[in-house]
């Protein structure tokens, strides 16, 4: 009767320890792959907040969509469709993870989730800032030093990133005109909204990016500064004008072209004034 009693308690307890290991890797999981752009009942990130998400869709249909969303959109799937439509055509990376690790996540969620999600501002997993309605003129200038550099050879960011320039570019005439290996961020701050931007700059969903900034990481305050500096270039947007450097390098070139034309033209005329063969003329008719 102990024996039994014994193999009882050993049973539950390694039911009880298998749960519960099962939850915290869900949670480990859904930190690692999914807080950047989704919170479970605190509100819109990125994307969409997944509370209850099991209730909306089929677990099959969140495995397809988890492994690789551009996949079902090209494909046609409706609700695929939907949900890229109603986040701001967003691409959601495809994640490499088994089925079993995707339905741990959603064991996960389905766990934490709230019917009455919360209305506040909702919690990235992160570091919580101070909202960017507060940042000043300082936090601005150098939100644009690390979005641009500062031209003394120094790194801007002090873990040694690379600047934003080198990837994107933003309409402002302040700012010199960056690279296109990544999107304009002229209009950031609309498409991600405050919360997911700070989301996105702190812990890049993105796979360049986020190898860009491999132990390379941006501070508190310099994720702070350039949120602040985005969200006053997407405020300023509809008042600037894209400098456009092709059609300014025009004049200067047409000016240089005209000079050398000149210049040889000149070199021509004074070549040109007797004829090439004169002098082999002038011999012959001395020999003669």
């Amino acid at each position: 009767m102990k024996k039994s009693s014994e193999i009882i308690i050993i049973f539950l307890f390694l039911f009880v320890y298998s749960n519960l290991h099962a939850q915290n890797s869900g949670e480990d999981l859904f930190k690692k792959y999914c807080s950047v752009c989704h919170t479970v009942s605190r509100g819109k990130l990125i994307g969409p907040d997944l509370a209850n998400v099991q209730k909306r869709h089929s677990i099959d249909w969140i495995i397809k969509f988890v492994k690789s969303s551009q996949t079902m959109i090209k494909n046609g799937d409706k609700m695929a469709l939907v949900l890229f439509s109603e986040n701001n055509n967003i691409i959601m990376p495809d994640h490499n993870l088994s089925d079993v690790q995707i339905k741990t996540i959603i064991d996960f969620i389905t766990n934490s989730s709230i019917d009455n999600m919360s209305t506040g501002n909702p919690s990235t997993g992160i570091t919580q800032w101070k909202s960017l309605s507060e940042a000043g003129g300082s936090n601005i200038t150098a939100g644009e030093m690390l979005f641009e550099g500062n031209f003394t050879g120094a790194d801007p960011a002090q873990n040694g990133g690379p600047t934003c320039n080198s990837c994107h570019t933003v309409q402002n005439k302040a700012v010199m005109s960056g690279g296109t290996l990544g999107p304009d961020l002229t209009k950031a701050y609309t498409k991600y909204n405050e919360a997911g931007l700070l989301a996105i700059i702190n812990d890049p969903p993105f796979p360049v990016m986020k190898t860009a900034y491999l132990n390379r990481p941006l501070t508190e305050d310099e994720v702070y500064n350039l949120a602040a500096f985005l969200k006053y270039v997407d405020s300023k947007s509809e008042n600037e004008i894209e400098n456009n450097y092709g059609i300014l390098l025009i004049f200067p070139s047409l000016g240089v072209l005209m000079i050398l034309v000149g210049f040889f033209s000149i070199m021509w005329m004074l070549v040109k004034k007797k004829s090439v063969n004169e002098k082999i003329f002038k011999r012959q008719i001395r020999s003669i």
